[in-house]
């Protein structure tokens, strides 16, 4: 049996089946009136629950496509079911637990593409939320400039990790 033939039809596939159950969990809970899943904190669950999910799948496929899918639409969740309360930290906390898994997936997988899409949304997301609120406190741009030092500390320990784990750095 040759599994390399129809592996990119099934990653493709695999992923499509993410994207659907990110669409109905998100849109069950955002645009239907009345909303399928009134709950906003069931609804973030659910959809960081695919998002672990997809990064499982991801690992044991292999599929560099199912943990892209699963990346962005990690990044969509606070989006899709998150409630702006004005502080960032419930965010930033959220996005620090999507870098560090998205970083043992491309360390696992050795796919530093991923982890470097995972960086570069987080501090995307980060710019977005401020972009939202141009009147945060001293305070709060503090809590991002360390969210930020976390997030690319992170990043760089990833990325040397993978290197020494390829036999590149001594």
């Amino acid at each position: 049996m040759r599994r390399g033939r129809y592996a990119p039809v099934g990653h493709a596939l695999a992923g499509l089946g993410f994207v659907g159950l990110y669409l109905g969990f998100g849109l069950g809970h955002r645009f239907f009136d009345p909303p399928v899943i009134a709950n906003a904190a069931f609804a973030f669950a659910a959809l960081a629950a695919v998002t672990v999910i997809a990064g499982v799948y991801a690992v044991k496929l292999p599929s560099a496509h199912v943990a892209v899918l699963g990346l962005v639409g990690g990044y969509l969740v606070p989006v899709i079911a998150g409630r702006d309360s004005g502080h960032p930290f419930g965010l930033y906390a959220y996005l620090f637990a999507l870098v560090a898994a998205a970083a043992f997936v491309a360390h696992a997988r050795r796919w530093s593409a991923l982890n470097f899409l995972a960086t570069a949304l987080a501090f995307v997301m980060c710019l977005v939320w401020h972009s939202r609120h141009p009147g945060a406190s001293v305070a709060i741009h503090y809590v991002s400039l360390g969210f930020l030092s976390a997030i690319h500390v992170l990043y760089l320990a990833a990325t040397v990790a993978g290197t020494k784990g390829r036999g590149r750095v001594g």
